[in-house]
């Protein structure tokens, strides 16, 4: 999991900006989510969430996040201008960016 936290701190690091917006895909029977996110740059991002199955104590079963980024769509290093806004189409096949 360490290395998939470095993965989202490296894509929008604190000193370019950070994160400005974030959108999540809609999900048309996907066992996960996409979620796109923009500030210095842009990137794609797959989300899993594994919930606890089975009986037994709740609290021994604790949920799992895997996240992966899927592309940088504009390099965070890159000197243009910030995206501010993200957003997805009601059928999640097109993402609109929006600088300043």
């Amino acid at each position: 999991a360490g290395r998939k936290e470095l993965a989202s701190a490296e894509a929008h690091r604190v000193e370019d900006g950070g994160i400005k917006d974030v959108a999540w895909c809609p999900n048309l029977s996907r066992p996960y989510e996409v979620v796109a996110t923009c500030g210095a740059g842009a990137a794609l991002w797959r989300v899993e969430l594994s919930l606890p199955s089975g009986g037994g104590d709740r609290r021994e079963h604790n949920p799992t996040c895997q996240l992966q980024q899927l592309k940088e769509l504009i390099p965070a290093g890159e000197r243009c201008c910030p995206i501010w806004r993200c957003g997805w189409s009601l059928t999640g096949t097109a993402l609109a960016l929006t600088p300043e």
